[in-house]
C-alpha cells in the first residue's frame, strides 16, 4: 500500500504522525495533569464548602448558647421569672367558670386537635390535654381561647383583660421577652418553674403554655427532658441542648431546645428554655435557598443528619419543588406515611431518614470527599464530616450530581477534543504545505529529468535548466543536476553524430532495409526480393591514372567521382554496395519497391557513364566504365564475422557481374528480359562483333547472344 504512494503523499503522512503522536502524547498528558487539577480543586471546593457548612453551623449553635447563657445570667430575665412564677401561684386558687373550660375544650377538639392528628396519630381527648390545674386553665383561656388573635399569632397580645398580677406581670415583660426571641431568632422562649415543671410563661403561647412538664401532657417531650438535664446540671450560667424531636404543641413540628438555670442570687428560681428556630438551620444549610450563588451549582445542597439517621435540615429538592420531590420518593419506595407526613409538615426533618454510606461514616467519626450514590440514588460527589455540637453527634454532607461536579472537567474534555481536531486540520495543512515546499525541488527535479529523457532536439534539451535558488544541498543537487544535463546534451550530441557516422557506414555496408532492420535489433537478417535490377560496373584506368597523377590529384578526381555517383544513385533511389577493385555494385528496388526500377538502374548506367566522361575532361584522364544490368529476383544476407558484409547471391547477381566482365571499355550490357522490357525506351544494339562473326568480347571471352548494349535513352518521337 506504502509503496504506491507519493513521496510527497508518505512526507504528508511522516508529517501528519509525528504531529499527531507528539500532540497526542501533549495533549494526553495534558488531559491527564489538567484531569487532576481540575478533579483535585473540584474536590477542594467541594470540602471548603462543606466546611463552611461546618463552621456557620457550629458558630449559630455556640451563638445560641452563648446567648442563652447571658439571658440566664440576666437581671430582667431572673426578675421575670421570680415575678411570672409568684403571679402563676396566686392564680393556682382562682375559680374557673365552667363555660372557660367548655371553651377550652372546644378550642382543642376544633382547632388543636384536627391539626395536630393531622399529622401524627394520638386520641383527641379533651381530658388528656387539659392542664392539671387552675392556672392553667385561667392562663390558656385568657391567653389562647380569648386571645383576639389567630392561631400563629398569639404572641401579639400583650395583656388578657382579667386584672389579675400575672397580666400586669405580663404586659410589662412580655413585650421585652417577646423582642429577645425575635432578635436572636428564637423559636420560643418558655420560663420553667425548678421545683413544679409548671411552664409559667411563654412567648408563642401554643399548647404548651401554663402546663406541666412533670404530669401534663407533654411529660414525656424533649422539652421535658430539657428540663430534666437542667436538673440534672444545675451549674449557673451553663446553657444545655436537646435535640430535636417531634413536638406536640407546635402540632407535630421538629424542636429543639436550650436550656439554663435561672438562679435568683443563691436561689434556683427556674429555667430558662429557648426553642430553636428551623429557619435559621434551614437558611444557612440552603444558603437562604441561593445554591448556586454558594458554589452548588443546579444539583449541588447541604444537609444535617442526626445519630438518628433523621435530617436535620431540609433538602434542596423538596425545597425547590415538593411535587416531583414526593414523585420520587415513591418511586424510591419510601412508606406512604412519610411521604403524606413531608407533605403535611412541609419538611423533611425527623421524617426521612438518610441511611447511605457517608452518614454512617461521618457518625464514625469520619470525613472526606468521595463519589457514592446519595439518598436518591443518584451518583454524587459528596463531602462528609461528622458534627459534634454540645454533646450531640451530628453528620454534615455537602453533596453534587457527579456529571454536575465533573461538568469543568467535561467541558475541559471537550474544549481538548476540539482544539486537538483544530489542530490535526491545521497540522493537516501544514504538512500539506511544507511538504510542498520540501518537494518543491524534487519535482523541479523530476520534471528536469523527464525534459532530459523527452528531449529530442538538441536544442531542447540545452533549453533544459532547474532553476532552485537556495544554498543547502537542494541547491548543491540542482547545480550538479544542471551540470550532468549539460554533460547528457553534450554525450547527446556526440552520440547522435556518432549514430549518424555509423548509420552513413551501415548505409555504405548495408541496405536501407537491412539497415532498419539491424536497427529495429534483428540479428539475423534476410532478405529475398521477387524482382529487382542489379547494376555491376568497373571503372578501368585507375592505376594508369595513379602512374600519371599525383596522388592528391587522383584523390581529388576519385572524390568527386564518388560524390556524382552518390548523387546520382540518390536521384535515381539505387542502394549501393560495397565492392572490392574499382567495382560498384547498384540496387534499384530492394529496399523501397519501385515498378520501374529497371529503367531507373539503366539510367544511372548511363549518367556514370557521363560522369566520367566529364571527370576525364576536367583531370586529362582515360577512366573507362564496364557495365552489366540484369533484373529478376534477389536474395541478400548480413553476414557476421570479423568485419560485418553483406552479401548478394542469385542469377541474376552472376549475370550482371559476367555482362560487365564482357562490356566494352564505355559499354554498358543488358540481359534479355530488360531489352524486352525497356526496348521502346532505349535505343539497343547487339554487341560488336570479331571477325569469325561471333561477338567480341577482347581477351575475356564472347558475350551471351542474349546481351545487348545500350546506346542511350530514345528522343520523344524517335524511331
Amino acid at each position: 500500500m506504502l509503496n504506491r504512494l507519493s513521496v510527497k503523499s508518505k512526507l504528508v503522512l511522516l508529517l501528519l504522525a509525528v504531529s499527531l503522536v507528539s500532540a497526542l502524547v501533549v495533549g494526553i498528558l495534558g488531559w491527564r495533569s489538567s484531569r487532576a487539577a481540575l478533579s483535585s480543586t473540584i474536590l477542594e471546593n467541594m470540602t471548603a464548602l462543606r466546611r463552611n457548612r461546618a463552621d456557620q453551623i457550629t458558630a449559630y449553635f455556640r451563638h445560641m448558647r452563648y446567648t442563652v447563657e447571658v439571658l440566664s445570667e440576666d437581671d430582667m430575665v431572673v426578675e421575670a421569672m421570680v415575678r411570672f412564677n409568684r403571679a402563676f401561684r396566686q392564680l393556682e386558687n382562682s375559680t374557673i367558670p365552667a363555660e372557660w373550660d367548655q371553651a377550652l375544650d372546644a378550642y382543642y377538639t376544633s382547632q388543636f386537635f384536627p391539626r395536630l392528628f393531622a399529622n401524627l396519630p394520638g386520641q383527641a381527648d379533651y381530658n388528656l390535654y387539659r392542664p392539671q390545674n387552675q392556672a392553667g386553665l385561667h392562663l390558656q383561656y385568657q391567653y389562647i381561647v380569648a386571645n383576639r388573635f389567630d392561631i400563629g399569632e398569639k404572641l401579639l397580645l400583650d395583656s388578657a383583660d382579667d386584672e389579675s398580677d400575672y397580666s400586669k406581670v405580663h404586659a410589662y415583660y412580655h413585650p421585652r421577652l417577646r423582642n429577645i426571641m425575635r432578635k436572636y431568632g428564637f423559636y420560643d422562649l418558655f420560663l420553667v418553674s425548678f421545683e413544679t415543671g409548671d411552664i409559667v410563661y411563654t412567648v408563642a403561647k401554643e399548647a404548651d403554655y401554663a402546663s406541666n412538664l412533670d404530669q401534663g401532657p407533654f411529660r414525656r417531650s424533649n422539652l421535658a427532658d430539657a428540663l430534666e438535664l437542667v436538673r440534672n446540671n444545675t451549674e449557673r450560667g451553663t446553657a444545655q441542648l436537646i435535640d430535636f424531636a417531634l413536638y406536640r404543641p407546635s402540632y407535630g413540628a421538629p424542636a429543639a431546645f436550650w436550656a439554663a438555670p435561672l438562679y435568683n442570687g443563691n436561689h434556683l428560681v427556674g429555667v430558662l428554655v429557648a426553642q430553636i428556630s428551623l429557619d435559621t438551620i434551614n437558611q444557612i444549610m440552603t444558603s437562604n435557598q441561593q445554591w448556586a450563588q454558594a458554589g452548588l451549582g443546579a444539583t449541588g445542597e447541604t444537609y444535617l443528619v442526626g445519630a438518628d439517621r433523621l435530617l436535620r435540615s431540609d433538602l434542596r429538592p423538596r425545597i425547590e419543588d415538593p411535587a416531583a420531590y414526593q414523585t420520587t420518593l415513591t418511586d424510591l419506595g419510601v412508606a406512604q406515611r412519610t411521604i403524606e407526613l413531608i407533605r403535611s409538615f412541609d419538611t423533611t426533618i425527623l421524617l426521612q431518614e438518610i441511611d447511605s454510606p457517608v452518614v454512617t461514616a461521618a457518625l464514625q467519626n469520619q470525613e472526606g470527599t468521595e463519589f457514592t450514590t446519595n439518598y436518591l440514588h443518584r451518583s454524587v460527589l459528596s463531602s462528609y464530616q461528622p458534627l459534634v455540637l454540645e454533646g450531640l453527634q451530628w453528620a454534615l454532607v455537602a453533596e453534587m450530581d457527579a456529571d454536575e461536579a465533573y461538568a469543568p472537567v467535561s467541558a475541559f474534555q471537550r474544549q481538548l477534543l476540539v482544539a486537538t481536531v483544530l489542530m490535526i486540520v491545521m497540522l493537516a495543512f501544514l504538512a500539506v504545505g511544507i511538504a510542498y515546499l520540501f518537494m518543491r525541488p524534487v519535482n523541479l527535479l523530476v520534471a528536469g529529468a523527464r525534459s532530459v529523457d523527452s528531449a529530442t532536439v538538441d536544442s531542447e534539451l540545452s533549453a533544459v535548466a532547474v532553476k532552485i535558488h537556495s544554498h543547502d544541498e537542494w541547491g548543491e543537487l540542482a547545480t550538479t543536476f544542471n551540470e550532468m544535463a549539460q554533460g547528457v546534451h553534450q554525450q547527446r550530441v556526440l552520440l547522435r553524430a556518432k549514430e549518424q557516422e555509423v548509420t552513413q557506414l551501415l548505409h555504405n555496408l548495408l541496405p536501407m532495409s537491412a539497415v532498419q532492420r539491424m536497427q529495429q535489433g534483428e540479428t539475423e537478417i534476410v532478405e529475398q526480393a521477387p524482382q529487382v535490377t542489379i547494376c555491376y560496373l568497373r571503372i578501368g584506368g585507375v592505376t594508369a591514372l595513379a602512374q600519371q597523377k599525383a596522388a592528391p590529384e587522383v584523390a581529388a578526381l576519385l572524390q568527386d567521382l564518388m560524390t556524382d555517383v552518390n548523387e546520382a544513385a540518390g536521384r535515381y533511389d539505387l542502394e549501393q554496395l560495397p565492392a572490392p577493385d574499382q567495382r560498384l555494385i547498384a540496387v534499384c528496388g530492394l529496399s523501397t519497391p519501385h515498378l520501374d526500377h529497371s529503367r531507373r538502374t539503366v539510367d544511372f548506367a548511363l549518367a556514370l557513364r557521363t560522369i566520367l566522361q566529364r571527370l576525364n575532361t576536367r583531370y586529362q584522364g582515360q577512366l573507362k566504365i564496364y557495365g552489366g544490368v540484369h533484373s529478376g529476383p534477389l536474395s541478400g544476407a548480413v553476414l557476421h564475422g570479423a568485419k560485418m558484409r553483406y552479401e548478394l547471391w542469385g542469377e541474376i547477381v552472376a549475370g550482371a557481374q559476367q555482362l560487365s566482365t564482357e562490356a566494352e571499355p564505355d559499354q554498358i550490357l543488358v540481359a534479355q528480359p530488360l531489352y524486352d522490357r525497356l526496348q521502346e525506351q532505349y535505343t539497343f544494339q547487339r554487341p560488336v562483333k570479331d571477325q569469325s562473326g561471333s561477338p567480341r568480347t577482347g581477351q575475356r571471352g564472347t558475350t551471351p547472344p542474349t546481351a545487348w548494349v545500350v546506346v542511350g535513352a530514345r528522343q520523344e518521337g524517335g524511331a
